[in-house]
C-alpha cells in the first residue's frame, strides 16, 4: 500500500500460507508471582501489546523499528525457540525475560530449534508498571525495556554481529468526561550502534476511548523511525 520503512501494517502476514505455527510450548505457574514458559513464541504479546498500541496498525506500533530492523526476531508472524520468565511481585509491577534462537522463522523445519553458533541468541527483557485493576485497561502502562544479541553477519558465512537496542512506552489516562476518557500515548527507542539499520524512533498519539455504549474507539497517532541510510 505504502513504500514505507516502517512497514504499513502490523497484521500484513507476507505471502499466503495455509499454515504458520506460532506458539507451542510448555507453561508453568510456581506459586503466585513466577511463570516460566518453555517452547515455540513470538515477542508482540509479551513485550508490544498494550491497551493504546492495539489500537494502531502501522507495523511500529505492533514492535519497534529499532528491533524488527536491526535483528532477525520473531514478531508475527513468524516465531522462534524461547525460554520465557514473568515475575509479579505486586500488584501492577511485571519483570519480563525472554532468551530465543537468534533467528525466527514461519518454516516448520527451521523453528523448533536452537542454535546459538549459526543463527546467534536474542535476549529481550522488560519492567512494567500499570495501574487499574488488570492490564488491559486504559488507565495507566509504563515500561522501560531492552534488547540485545547475535545474529549472523550480513555476506560473511559462519560469522555473528552484536547489536543492542533501549526503548521505553508511556500510555495515560488524561481525563474522564462521563463514560468517555481521553488517553495519550508515547513510545520511543533507540539502537545507537553504527551497525544499526534503524537507529532511532519515536511516537507520540491520543486516543479518545468509550465514545458509544459499545465501547468504541477514535485515535491518532504521529510516529517517525530514523534510518541510518
Amino acid at each position: 500500500v505504502a513504500n514505507d520503512l516502517q512497514v504499513f501494517s502490523n497484521i500484513d502476514a507476507g505471502p499466503d500460507k495455509a499454515f504458520r505455527l506460532i506458539q507451542a510450548g510448555l507453561s508453568q505457574q510456581i506459586g503466585k508471582h513466577f511463570m516460566v514458559f518453555a517452547g515455540l513464541r513470538n515477542v508482540d504479546f509479551d513485550y508490544f501489546t498494550t491497551p493504546s498500541t492495539g489500537l494502531f496498525t502501522n507495523a511500529s506500533h505492533g514492535i519497534l523499528p529499532v528491533l524488527t530492523a536491526n535483528f532477525p526476531i520473531a514478531p508475527f508472524p513468524v516465531a522462534a525457540l524461547c525460554l520465557h520468565t514473568e515475575i509479579r511481585p505486586i500488584k501492577g509491577l511485571i519483570i519480563r525475560e525472554s532468551v530465543y534462537n537468534g533467528t525466527a522463522s514461519d518454516r516448520l523445519d527451521e523453528q523448533f530449534r536452537f542454535c546459538p553458533k549459526s543463527d546467534g541468541v536474542f535476549n529481550i527483557g522488560s519492567v512494567s508498571y500499570y495501574t487499574g485493576e488488570s492490564e488491559e485497561e486504559h488507565t495507566g502502562h509504563y515500561t522501560l525495556g531492552y534488547a540485545l544479541g547475535t545474529s549472523p553477519a550480513e555476506g560473511i558465512e559462519n560469522d555473528l554481529t552484536y547489536n543492542y537496542a533501549l526503548w521505553a512506552l508511556l500510555e495515560q489516562d488524561i481525563v474522564k468526561l462521563g463514560r468517555t476518557q481521553l488517553s495519550g500515548l508515547l513510545q520511543g527507542g533507540a539502537a545507537p550502534a553504527t551497525r544499526s539499520s534503524c537507529r532511532g524512533y519515536w511516537g507520540a498519539g491520543l486516543l479518545l476511548g468509550n465514545i458509544t455504549k459499545n465501547e468504541a474507539q477514535i485515535g491518532i497517532v504521529v510516529n517517525r523511525a530514523l534510518y541510518a541510510d
